[in-house]
């Protein structure tokens, strides 16, 4: 009776070490599965987080170049109201230069020409 009365403790304690192991084995599965779920949460926020960064990067960036195109339009109009201004400038003094230059030859025959001015275009 002995005998039986140990097996019986064997079986009964294997079945309690089965279980014990089975409940641990439960638990840490349960516990990796949050894990990974909060990973997977933690994944999802930072790549809205980059999304915005990178976005938001997009908008500076966008609105920095159109002011550079902006600015970039008006120094050119600037620059082509000034070269008109001086090419106009210059058509009136080479009006002058030409009657100069036609009175000086009345009394100096050898006057050179002004020198010629061009305006790269």
């Amino acid at each position: 009776m002995n005998r039986r009365l140990d097996d019986a403790t064997t079986v009964k304690t294997h079945s309690e070490s089965d279980k014990a192991r089975a409940e641990t084995e439960s638990t840490q599965v349960t516990t990796a599965r949050g894990l990974v779920a909060e990973i997977r949460a933690m994944m999802v926020d930072q790549r809205e987080t980059y999304e915005g960064q990178i976005q938001a990067m997009q908008e500076k960036s966008s609105a920095q170049i159109e002011s550079v195109r902006i600015q970039h339009q008006s120094d050119m109009r600037a620059m082509t109201e000034r070269m008109a201004g001086i090419e106009g400038a210059f058509r009136r003094h080479s009006e002058w230069d030409d009657r100069a230059t036609a009175a000086l030859r009345q009394t100096q025959h050898d006057f050179p020409d002004p020198p010629p001015v061009k305006f790269d275009s």
